[in-house]
């Protein structure tokens, strides 16, 4: 009886330490600057995610460690010098990875490195990982996440070949390419160096990624051609075929690293055909989610919620989108993070200053704050990644400004006067504005653009004597950017 009872007894801690394990991620960052932390991305309970990040310190010499509760393979994301890493954990894992900046740096440096990336032909040495799936890892992070967007070039290769009105030799060109962009993983699983469920995941992802994208190709085709009667049902028979070579109802499409956009497009096609009941909206641009599973829905409505947030503040009543959500899932992934902003609750800034700018030139547009240090920061309503920089612009952000004596002045490119206002307003961008006059704009792409195409966003540093010092800083997002900014005021 005792031996049955001390049985029991190791079978049931056997179980307990089996299940009370974490998937661990040990890092060593080589690097140039000094970092401090590293950005990741917890994985809900349903779904991956990469919208609310936590953060981990990193130790004097590079090191971090972090753990994870894991109930379902994920892709986890880390941003790491700006890097963004993606690693396909599965419960209990422990991975090692290591980072070199400097290698990377000298990839970038490399003439068309971004052929090579497309070719799969890039060094590998900026990154190194040991542990579960390993080779999986490097491969994936370096041919589909080192720059992300190369892994649609040749999406758009395929469907720059082939006339529209043939959807089945689109399907089986798009088909050749799924087939052809795994390969990399049946070698991997045939010599075992990766898991079936690695497998199985990744091949979701990939396939899901190339499909959204050629099913994005098409809908802009299908909004500049000059027949859309004629190539709507051409357009809905590619989407459907598209959707049947990967079903986005797939589970495991819910923790993919580039999936959340298929799974978007599918209903967004299924509300085509299907009646939706309208008293379940949450946002009127996205109807199409009510048609999705209600463990779906969460994520999806609060997934665009977010989106609303970075992007377009200005263009919905958020208080009441919010409230919606909250009220129909008060446990809901995004729940907690609602609260905790308490967005409603939130005060307009006082001292944001509009400017009318008479000024010509990008010098006579300096001299209006005499005697200042200037970050100009040129943005413009429509840029998203301008947009997404504001979430750098807090308290913390701030008073660095304010201790080195820095103002901040927003120039924008816009044209459209009063959504330009409110969108400073709904932003809460303290902090002096203006809108460039037509000349200001030919001088700024003269003197910051060398008479070159005009791209945004762009950070210029100026001292109080009016020089420019820095015709093009780094994102204030970026590692580095206030040790550069110290730099020039020692």
């Amino acid at each position: 009886m005792i031996h049955k009872c001390l049985l029991i007894t190791i079978l049931c801690l056997t179980y307990l330490c089996c299940f009370s394990q974490k998937t661990i991620v040990r890092g060593h960052i080589v690097r140039d600057k000094y970092l401090t932390t590293i950005k990741y991305y917890k994985p809900f309970e349903n779904f991956r995610n990469q919208e609310i990040s936590s953060e981990e310190q990193v130790d004097e010499a590079g090191n971090f460690e972090i753990k994870l509760d894991l109930k379902t393979p994920s892709f986890v994301k880390f941003n790491i010098y700006d890097q963004p890493i993606s690693l396909l954990l599965e419960p209990n894992d422990t991975i090692h990875i290591e980072v070199d900046s400097t290698q990377k740096q000298q990839i970038i440096e490399t003439t068309d490195w971004y052929k090579n990336i497309e070719k799969g032909q890039i060094s590998r040495n900026w990154l190194f990982v040991r542990g579960h799936n390993a080779e999986g890892h490097i491969y994936y992070n370096t041919k589909y996440n080192f720059f992300p967007i190369t892994k649609f070039y040749y999406v758009q290769q395929v469907m720059d070949k082939i006339e529209y009105k043939d959807s089945n030799k689109i399907l089986y060109e798009i088909e050749k390419e799924l087939k052809n962009q795994t390969m990399w993983l049946d070698t991997l699983l045939a010599d075992r160096k990766i898991s079936s469920t690695f497998y199985n995941y990744m091949v979701d992802d990939i396939c899901a990624a190339i499909s959204s994208e050629a099913i994005h190709l098409t809908d802009l085709t299908l909004r500049q051609t000059l027949f859309p009667k004629e190539m709507m049902e051409k357009a809905q028979t590619i989407k459907k075929n598209l959707f049947s070579l990967n079903k986005p109802t797939n589970k495991t499409l819910r923790f993919g690293n580039y999936t959340i956009r298929y799974i978007i497009q599918y209903y967004d096609f299924l509300a085509t055909t299907e009646k939706i009941d309208s008293s379940m909206i949450i946002i009127e641009d996205s109807p199409s989610f009510v048609l999705a599973p209600q463990e779906e829905q969460d994520f999806l409505w609060g997934y665009s919620i977010m989106a609303c947030l970075n992007f377009a503040p200005d263009e919905y009543d958020l208080c009441k989108i919010i409230h919606k959500y909250l009220d129909r899932y008060p446990n809901g992934s995004f729940a907690d993070y609602f609260r905790e902003q308490n967005l409603c609750a939130k005060t307009k800034q006082n001292n944001i200053h509009f400017v009318e700018i008479y000024e010509n030139d990008l010098f006579g547009f300096i001299s209006h704050f005499s005697n200042k240090r200037l970050l100009i920061d040129l943005w413009a309503t429509w840029c998203a990644p301008c947009k997404i920089e504001f979430k750098t612009y807090d308290e913390n952000f701030k008073v660095f400004l304010h201790q080195n004596n820095i103002q901040q002045v927003f120039l924008s490119i816009d044209s459209d006067r009063i959504k330009w206002r409110k969108t400073v307003e709904s932003f809460n961008l303290s902090g002096y504005h203006a809108i460039a006059n037509e000349n200001l704009l030919n001088s700024i792409q003269d003197v910051l653009y060398d008479k070159e195409q005009l791209s945004i966003p762009r950070y210029v540093l100026v001292d109080e004597n009016g020089r420019i010092l820095n015709i093009n800083m780094k994102k204030p997002s970026q590692i580095g950017f206030k040790d550069d900014i110290l730099s020039y005021f020692k």
